[in-house]
């Protein structure tokens, strides 16, 4: 037990130290826990025990070559972030892989001429002169001083000792989680998985190549089947087709749907008009934006066997169609600072051959406030239009998403006695962010009035805002989920509105969905949906799965890839 700290000494001090380095020169949000202290300290424990484990003649090669591994990685982490504001990510390695030996020459090239370079190997320098003035003063120590070898080292070791055995209580079950991951089959599962176990640099790289694998695999699945996509135009298309996804909607909150405050004016004012139809009972089946993109970007359902990527994109087949195709989110973008969230949700939309395949334009900024995203829509000179907008919607923290002109309501306007004033205010927030979505949502619609245009509302999942008896705000990704869960998290706003042309030209549509309010519906059918409004010919188009059409075959929808099916989860706690 004392033989790694005795042994090895100097590696658990300079690992501290350059942890701590590290901390101070990035913002890695999952560092700044002091838990993972303990987690280091073991994880050195067990890399000192394996060198100790060697022969002694062994040992000082080994440690050299832990130390250069260790000193490069965090080096290079640390200017990564200082100059790019970059960490290992899977896509900081997507980048890696794509960069050509010209494009890395030059890399190289403008890290030496880059003054953060020189700032950076600065700090690292210092640290490990350090290092150098430890391991001669060790030596001296030992000959010179035997009373700091004899007395004081046996205390210091056994502490260490005792230290890393007590924080085997936190470090195994955290390395069984980390295992697991290993073992993952699927990016919906490894995104699940909390990233603050990946403390360091080798670890995060380590969490980057596991994701990178999966998404590389599953791409090339996808790619397979897109290799020709056999798709028909056709005249008899909506001209205009605007496909709107909200984030964190809970419908609970929207007046259209019955809540108590008029947080949607207009979306209630158009029902009023007959240009719009609020579907009443349609489910998500993922509370995560990432997992709920890939179900319903693609034509596999999630009552199929087999994963999304058995499915083909299905904006790919709309552009096929005679349709131009525009992705326009103020979420997922091709970037380094993504989460691993984003990363798993747009990494197949960012991906070549599937971004050209599937959109003729992008935005290529974000803005503060999802109404500014209308910049990115081009004028519908097109005579077939297919927009996609990403909204930031609801998402926390819900003061963010207000302008000026947002607050409309005050904690004294929610008539809650169970609610703290702090929580008043934070449902004030909430439904303040509502009625900001209700302006964008008139917006976008405004730009298509004129014409021939259908634009569907629907949102990616809802969320907790202290509603029942769960008494938080956001969202709750327990394994399966509750039937209060599900009322709040999974049952999501869908909104389908005409232009009053849509209206006189084609009245089968608004009959349609008149008929359908009140149909049970899995977003991850939108695809058929949609291909029906844009009179899209292809084999994946199923008529059983188009709300729109008379052969709709309603049907279980589950849920969280299938731990259960909304349905079962309502029925036994009698909610449904």
């Amino acid at each position: 037990m004392l033989m790694p700290p005795r042994e090895c000494t100097l590696l658990f001090v300079m690992s501290v130290a350059v942890w701590l380095l590290l901390r101070a020169t990035t913002k890695w949000t999952v560092d700044s826990n002091w838990i993972y202290l303990p987690h280091l300290l073991v994880d050195v424990y067990v890399m000192g025990l394996l060198v100790c484990l060697l022969p002694k003649r062994a040992r000082p090669w080994v440690l050299t070559i832990i130390y250069i591994i260790m000193y490069a990685c965090a080096f290079a982490e640390s200017f990564l972030y200082q100059r790019y504001y970059m960490h290992f990510t899977p896509q900081t390695l997507t980048m890696i892989q794509e960069t050509t030996p010209t494009e890395s020459s030059g890399f190289v090239r403008l890290c030496f001429e880059s003054p953060v370079f020189w700032r950076t190997l600065l700090w690292w320098s210092l640290l490990l002169i350090g290092h150098i003035l430890l391991l001669i003063g060790r030596w001296f120590a030992n000959r010179m001083w035997p009373y700091l070898k004899n007395r004081v080292m046996p205390w210091v070791v056994r502490s260490v000792a005792v230290v890393a055995v007590v924080s085997l209580f936190w470090w195994v079950p955290a390395r069984a989680e980390m295992l697991r991951f290993m073992m993952m089959g699927s990016t919906e599962q490894v995104e699940r998985v909390d990233n603050g176990l990946f403390y360091s640099t080798p670890w995060r790289v380590a969490y980057a190549l596991k994701i990178d694998q999966l998404t590389q695999r599953e791409v090339q699945k996808l790619a397979d089947n897109m290799q020709k996509l056999d798709c028909v135009a056709t005249d008899s298309g909506v001209p205009n087709i605007v496909l709107i996804i909200g984030e964190s909607h809970n419908k609970h909150h929207s007046a259209i749907y019955g809540y108590s405050l008029p947080t949607t004016p207009w979306q209630s004012e158009m029902a009023e008009q007959g240009l719009m139809v609020a579907m009443r009972d349609a489910v998500t089946p993922w509370n995560v934006t990432s997992s709920v993109f890939k179900e319903m970007m693609s034509t596999h359902s999630c009552d199929q066997k087999g994963q999304w990527t058995d499915g083909v994109l299905f904006p790919a087949l709309m552009g096929r169609a005679g349709y131009r195709v525009g992705f326009i989110t103020n979420q997922f973008y091709s970037t380094n600072r993504q989460t691993s969230a984003n990363y798993n949700g747009s990494f197949f939309l960012n991906n070549q051959p599937f971004d050209s395949l599937c959109f003729d334009y992008r935005n290529v900024k974000h803005y503060l406030y999802d109404i500014g995203m209308l910049k990115e829509m081009e004028s519908q000179s097109q005579s077939k239009n297919f927009v996609i907008l990403h909204l930031m919607g609801q998402h926390q923290p819900y003061d963010e998403r207000l302008t000026k002109q947002g607050h409309v309501f005050s904690p004294k306007d929610i008539k809650r006695k169970d609610l703290t004033e702090e929580e008043r205010r934070v449902v004030a927030d909430y439904d303040n962010a509502t009625w900001e979505n209700d302006r964008v949502l008139k917006a976008v619609y405004d730009r298509f009035k004129g014409g021939e245009a259908v634009i569907i509302y629907v949102a990616d999942h809802g969320e907790e805002v202290y509603d029942g008896k769960i008494g938080m705000f956001g969202r709750n990704h327990m394994a399966e989920p509750t039937p209060e869960i599900m009322w709040a998290e999974f049952e999501v706003p869908m909104e389908v509105f005409v232009t009053p042309a849509v209206k006189k030209n084609r009245p089968w549509i608004m009959a349609a969905l008149k008929e359908a309010e009140n149909t049970p519906f899995g977003i991850d059918d939108m695809p058929h949906l949609i291909m029906r409004l844009g009179g899209v010919q292809t084999k994946y188009y199923d008529r059983e799965r188009d709300l729109l059409s008379p052969d709709f075959q309603v049907r279980q929808r589950p849920v969280k890839g299938g731990v259960a099916t909304y349905e079962e989860i309502m029925k036994k706690k009698g909610r449904k």
